[in-house]
């Protein structure tokens, strides 16, 4: 028995006739009736009754053909996971985001992405600080996205856009600051990803303030708005916290801007995916109106 054989099989029982399959399958009828007579005189079992003016699938026949369709629909699936491969894109596509930056603009990119790749696997690691260039560089990822301490010439950057963070806490912790002449006797809830946030690269560190540390914006939230600390959170995080007054900007500190570039390895081929995502996430970017540093 064929897959060839099993495909003429569903192509009768769909259009319900030996002749009417001929012409889906764009044979003579006579391959049609050989077909489905090879399975019979091979296993010794009728597939259809031919009494009737229409044939009609024994029970046997039936058991074979919805047997037979999950085969078919495997197949088929496999031949257009071939034709995929042979255009050059990739099976999956790695991106790193530093969670500082905002996903929003990012799943824009993805919905396009995901209609014109829908066999492309996308595994999107959301990591901390300084890990999305580390994954970059140790081929872990194929395109990053993150704030850059030290430029490095191996890798190729746009820039994507600036994000703000807006130092905040709860009214009640901020109206005990309001009259102190300095921070060290406040808690500063910080995210890092070592126990020492200086050597994890947490932003807006204040001297003199005790620290507590904790490893994601979630905890960090929570933190503040239940009163325990002060901090700074990315604007874009902000906007129902500050809406519904469960933090409030502290006025005693400015914030601190951090720009976020697109990067890839300098002289690593891009597959057609990746390529499309890099392309999409420059034409997203925000511009910059300061004259930095960008290449594209």
């Amino acid at each position: 028995m064929t897959l060839d054989q099993l495909k003429v099989l569903a192509a009768i029982v769909d259009t319900g006739s030996f002749r009417a399959a001929a012409d889906k399958l764009n044979r003579a009828q006579s391959a049609v009736s050989y077909a489905i007579k090879t399975i019979e005189e091979e296993f010794d079992l009728l597939v259809f009754d031919r009494a009737n003016y229409r044939p009609e699938l024994t029970r046997e026949g039936r058991t074979l053909y919805q047997r037979s369709k999950p085969l078919i629909e495997q197949a088929d699936q496999l031949a257009n996971l071939c034709r995929f491969m042979a255009t050059g894109a990739e099976l999956e596509l790695r991106l790193a985001l530093n969670f500082i930056a905002p996903i929003s603009p990012l799943t824009k990119v993805l919905e396009v992405f995901s209609n014109k790749f829908p066999m492309t696997n996308l595994n999107l690691a959301v990591t901390n600080m300084r890990e999305p260039l580390e994954r970059l560089k140790s081929d872990e990822a194929d395109i990053a996205i993150s704030d850059i301490e030290e430029w490095d010439e191996t890798l190729e950057t746009c820039f994507w856009r600036r994000v703000t963070l807006v130092p905040v806490c709860s009214p009640s912790y901020s109206a005990a600051m309001l009259d102190a002449k300095d921070l060290s006797g406040f808690t500063q809830i910080v995210v890092s990803t070592t126990p020492n946030p200086e050597e994890g690269q947490s932003t807006g560190i204040v001297s003199g303030c005790k620290q507590w540390v904790v490893t994601t914006f979630a905890a960090k939230t929570e933190l503040l708005t239940a009163g325990l600390g002060w901090g700074f959170l990315p604007s874009h995080h902000l906007d129902n916290h500050l809406n519904g007054n469960q933090l409030v900007q502290l006025k005693k500190l400015d914030p601190i801007s951090r720009d976020f570039y697109i990067c890839r390895k300098r002289g690593r081929p891009l597959g057609e995916a990746s390529h499309f995502i890099w392309k999409q996430l420059c034409d997203s970017s925000e511009g910059r109106t300061d004259g930095g540093r960008a290449q594209c």
